[in-house]
């Protein structure tokens, strides 16, 4: 409302200023539930003309029914849930993976009305493309991707209440540390299993941190926080080795796939309808390498969009909460960034990659006893080049940004819902992701 402008009574001004604050929280409410519905119409619809066709599904079917391979943990328990409840694979992977996204909505929700900034800063919160929202398509609902996220966040608060719980009555006792040492063990370890590279090159490194700035913040030494923190890796790290000895090979392939053949009608001959996460397990490191690599000339544009989107990320969290220093934001991005590089060669799906680490960096961003982790882990010298030139540098940019950005709000928000991040670098692929081709699609299915 105008300066100097009194028309409305100040119990109808407060009431429309309410609702306008919610805005941002209410669009973001319907565009995930509009995605959700129609990510399951595309699954479904997959799933049952055929089965074996999606990624993100038929990663789920790798099992250790032949033996040990990479990734099999998911498919082996998805078994076990079915033998026991006597319901489709279909039903449970939906709910389980559909619950978990959506919890991670609802996280981003209470987050953003806790804050009750100006609504354009959490709406650049909640829908950034970078972020999980507008990732949907490829890099969450349905795939292994949603439980490291949610994993992060887990790490994230069992490592803030560590820190927040007083320490014990006597003088020298410090915090219990067990409870904290033995949950992160059995989740890396889970992760681990689940999906190797990921755990390795995005969730490991940051999540490291956290758990080695909680266990130093309670005052232990640094030689006893590095013997702790490895002890409770070594079991994980385990088995990302053993997945990379006994990755699996067509044999094992075939015997995992035929035993699913009670669950799902899948075909397990050699040919287009083999489910290809399956028949991945056959891939060499070489052939993943040539993927890649033939995709080289693209890696370029993935810099910009982490620094495009890393950029709306952190002014967000600034403007929102003051108390942030540009030092610990920068450093929880360019961080997980750096540690995830050789999944760029591993792997062509780069947008997933961006996805998950602006994600798990955003949920340290909000958490105030954790958000220098990733600076504290960086070398002393890297720390000093840090503020002596990179940051006041990028102060002065976004000082000088944030307000123009602020006055163009309605461009911004447009920009922000119909500009897609690119799930693997290819031509065709560059406007197939954005919400409102999502949105056109579940239109299409519902209304004709």
């Amino acid at each position: 409302m105008p300066v100097g402008v009194s028309v409305a009574s100040p119990s109808s001004v407060e009431v429309r200023s309410e609702r306008v604050s919610r805005f941002p929280e209410i669009l973001f409410s319907a565009i995930a539930l509009l995605l959700v519905a129609v990510r399951i119409v595309q699954d479904h619809d997959n799933f049952t003309q055929r089965p074996g066709v999606d990624w993100g599904i038929s990663e789920w079917m790798i099992s250790y029914a032949g033996g040990f391979v990479r990734r099999g943990l998911g498919g082996s328990f998805l078994a076990a849930v079915i033998h026991l409840s006597g319901l489709g694979f279909y039903p449970i992977l939906i709910t389980l993976t559909t619950a978990a996204y959506l919890g991670l909505c609802v996280f981003l929700l209470r987050i953003s009305l806790r804050l009750r900034g100006p609504a354009i800063w959490r709406f650049v919160l909640l829908l950034n493309p970078i972020l999980i929202v507008c990732a949907a398509d490829y890099g969450t609902i349905s795939r292994k991707d949603v439980l490291f996220l949610c994993a992060t966040l887990l790490n994230v608060g069992l490592s803030s209440r560590f820190l927040a719980r007083p320490q014990e009555n006597s003088a020298n006792a410090s915090r219990p540390v067990a409870p904290l040492l033995i949950a992160s063990a059995l989740l890396a370890l889970a992760l681990a299993l689940l999906h190797e590279g990921i755990f390795t090159f995005v969730w490991f490194p940051l999540n490291a941190a956290i758990l080695t700035y909680a266990l130093h913040r309670s005052g232990r030494s640094r030689r006893s926080v590095a013997l702790r923190v490895l002890t409770t890796l070594l079991p994980a790290i385990a088995a990302v080795a053993a997945s990379a000895i006994w990755h699996g090979d067509a044999r094992s392939a075939e015997v995992i796939c035929r035993s699913w053949r009670s669950a799902v009608p899948v075909t397990c001959d050699w040919n287009s309808d083999f489910p290809v996460a399956l028949g991945a397990l056959t891939w060499n490191l070489r052939h993943g390498l040539s993927l890649s690599l033939s995709y080289a000339a693209w890696f370029p544009l993935y810099p910009v969009i982490l620094m495009l989107g890393g950029s709306l990320e952190i002014l967000a969290v600034r403007t929102l909460v003051p108390a942030a220093r540009l030092e610990h934001l920068v450093s929880l991005l360019l961080f997980p960034f750096l540690a995830s590089l050789p999944l760029y060669l591993l792997g062509v799906d780069w947008g997933r990659w961006l996805s998950l680490i602006a994600t798990c960096s955003l949920f340290v961003m909000l958490s105030p006893s954790l958000r220098p982790c990733a600076y504290e882990a960086l070398p002393s010298w890297v720390r000093k080049a840090l503020c002596a030139r990179l940051i006041p540098m990028l102060d002065r940019i976004l000082s000088w940004l944030q307000p123009r950005l602020q006055r163009e709000a309605v461009l911004l928000g447009i920009a922000l819902i119909l500009i897609p991040v690119p799930p693997i670098p290819d031509r065709r692929m560059m406007l197939l992701d954005a919400p409102y081709v999502l949105i056109s699609f579940f239109v299409h299915h519902v209304v004709r």
